[in-house]
């Protein structure tokens, strides 16, 4: 790890979460991505059916949660090398049946909610309402998306 990237996510705990929260949301958003693009061209629609019925992670929303870090005097992670390195989730491999994207989404989306949730009690301790606001908001769409898998 880099020392640049090393002072940008150890600054405080809620820095830091919120940046590994950011870190992991990118990855999960470019990996539903590629699951599609690979279901399209493989001509896949089991696994298009499964994918469109979930959330493809905001821009907006992640944009919210850097404004926050931003406003809180903190440095937001920028840059898909740092994503990478940061996030808990690894990138998506070529599954070729709903089932496996199904549980490969799933484990992504409980690490992710773990995540909202660990940010969001420190959102609370540091009275930032803003951000509270935001994460209750994405763990509300992430637990939906989660019954969405449990039933596919």
């Amino acid at each position: 790890m880099t020392q640049q990237l090393s002072s940008l996510i150890s600054a405080n705990p809620y820095t830091k979460e919120l940046n590994t929260l950011i870190a992991n949301l990118q990855v999960y958003r470019q990996k539903l991505l590629h699951y599609d693009w690979n279901a399209r061209s493989r001509k896949l629609p089991e696994i298009q059916v499964l994918l469109n019925d979930l959330y493809l992670p905001d821009l907006t929303l992640m944009d919210a949660l850097v404004q926050e870090l931003l406003a809180s005097g903190a440095k937001p992670l920028s840059s898909l090398e740092q994503f990478l390195r940061q996030a808990e989730l690894k990138e998506g491999r070529n599954f070729l049946d709903a089932k496996c994207v199904s549980s490969q989404l799933n484990k992504d989306l409980h690490v992710i909610s773990q995540n909202a949730h660990r940010a969001l009690l420190l959102a609370t301790e540091k009275k930032q309402e803003a951000s509270q606001k935001i994460l209750r908001l994405l763990t509300k769409l992430l637990s939906k998306d989660m019954v969405v898998l449990q039933g596919k």
